[in-house]
């Protein structure tokens, strides 16, 4: 356990049972410090241990490094969650009764954040003998020097790609790939003289500092790879880049169109579009005045990505929200349906139907209709009208099934209909008992269909 974390423990457990008395909680303004802290050293965490993994991969396989994987999963998800409550704590701040709200949502950050950085640590050590670089630094120090060999051997490749690209294209499409050749030149240059570091390390026994320089070497060589491939896949992207440049600015202004949506005004997000602004008012002008497109396309994506980040908790209740009106819309529809049928039954009887049954189906119709109203503005309320509507129309259809349950069956069939009660035919005017008892056709309560009476 990490020095002064027994303390931090304590201090989290009086401040959320309230143990202790007040003298002994800790200053709000202190937990909100070590929650902002706490939120940045786990996403800290997770952005290098996944760095690890990707070095790790290709010296233990993707099969072995499965469970380190699911582990930095599982840490990530726990990351998110501190986050969305990190920002949850910061709307709380600005209401002026939400201190206890706030408090207990920011013991809950750090408590996340605590879990989040168990999960890795508790593979911390079983990672370290998978990998075991103390015992296998010799072997990979020989696979590094081959492979700062092979890196070197691809540069004369690329530098004849560049010598192409500038006969087509303006020196201005090509400074972020004119700057990546002697990046990666500089980059291999500096594995070698790495590798040659941990090698004087073995010899003088210093197996700890060898791992030390063979590790900068995989990074630099990992580096000088990527900057290669961006030269070689500059040709197809110069291609596009106009063009992609432009889709890049329409998703990003979709991005801030979502952030005004949303009311996002949280401190993540607003400083992910204070960073994107004049990424945008440079890649705009780089289409306009023929500057390079590529680097403006790089930095597009970077500051997409980190307003897409800040918008991920937004965008998840959204497509929540989404989900839950298609379900309720759902809902209203069959309700609507069951109400109908009831209705229908309750005319086929009507003669028999009083009045606190007909009132739940009067009931049921409206509610309905409040329903349709509040549902694109309200879900929960809508979801409560639907639930009330429901209730009436089962009750109206339980008292329709009394009603049912009090005729005597027909004998036989008459004129084909079976299964129909001689009391449902007689009360829906069907049958004209002691003379014609139809009155007008369409009316209100003096004369309507079947005679007379208010329903």
């Amino acid at each position: 356990m990490r020095p002064h974390l027994l303390d931090r423990g304590r201090a989290w457990w009086a401040g959320l049972t309230g143990r202790g008395g007040a003298e002994d909680r800790e200053p709000l303004e202190d937990l909100r410090q070590r929650a902002a802290t706490a939120v940045v050293g786990v996403d800290d965490a997770v952005r290098a241990s996944q760095e690890e993994l990707d070095l790790a991969r290709a010296q233990i396989g993707t099969a072995r490094a499965q469970r380190f994987v699911d582990a930095l999963d599982s840490a990530r998800a726990l990351a998110a969650e501190a986050f969305a409550l990190h920002r949850r704590a910061g709307d709380l701040q600005q209401t002026a009764d939400g201190s206890e709200d706030e408090r207990t949502a920011l013991t809950r950050v750090i408590d996340l954040t605590r879990r989040a950085d168990r999960v890795l640590e508790d593979e911390a050590a079983a990672f370290a003998r998978l990998r075991d670089l103390r015992s296998k630094v010799p072997e990979m120090l020989e696979e590094l020097a081959s492979r700062a060999d092979e890196i070197a051997g691809a540069v004369p490749a690329a530098e004849r790609l560049l010598a192409d690209l500038r006969a087509e294209h303006a020196d201005t499409d090509l400074t972020s790939i004119t700057q990546a050749l002697p990046r990666a030149t500089g980059l291999v240059e500096a594995a070698r003289q790495l590798v040659a570091s941990g090698r004087g390390h073995l010899d003088r026994g210093d197996r700890a500092a060898a791992v030390s320089s063979a590790r900068a070497a995989e990074d630099a060589l990992g580096q000088a790879s990527d900057e290669l491939r961006e030269v070689a896949q500059a040709r197809e992207a110069l291609a596009t880049a106009d063009e992609d440049v432009q889709q890049a600015l329409t998703s990003i202004h979709a991005d801030l169109n979502d952030v005004r949506r949303f009311r996002a005004d949280d401190p993540a997000t607003t400083a992910a579009v204070e960073r994107a602004t004049p990424v945008i008012a440079a890649a705009t002008a780089a289409r306009r005045d023929g500057g390079d497109l590529l680097a403006a396309l790089a930095e597009l994506d970077v500051a997409e990505r980190d307003i897409d980040e800040a918008l991920a908790t937004y965008r998840e209740a959204d497509a929540d929200r989404q989900r839950a009106q298609v379900r309720q819309e759902r809902r209203l529809r069959n309700t609507e349906v069951l109400v109908e049928g009831v209705d229908r039954r309750a005319t086929r009887l009507r003669g028999g139907v009083d009045a606190r049954t007909r009132g739940r189906l009067a009931e049921a119709t409206r509610l309905l209709e409040e329903a349709r109203a509040a549902l694109p503005r309200d879900l929960d309320a809508a979801s409560a009208l639907i639930d009330r509507a429901v209730t009436a129309a089962t009750s109206a259809q339980e008292e329709l099934d009394d009603v049912a349950r009090s005729t005597t069956p027909l004998d036989g069939d008459v004129n084909g209909i079976e299964d129909v009660t001689l009391l449902d035919l007689a009360l829906g005017g069907i049958l004209a008992l002691g003379g014609d008892s139809r009155g007008g056709g369409w009316g209100g309560s003096s004369g309507g269909f079947g005679g007379g009476g208010r329903f």
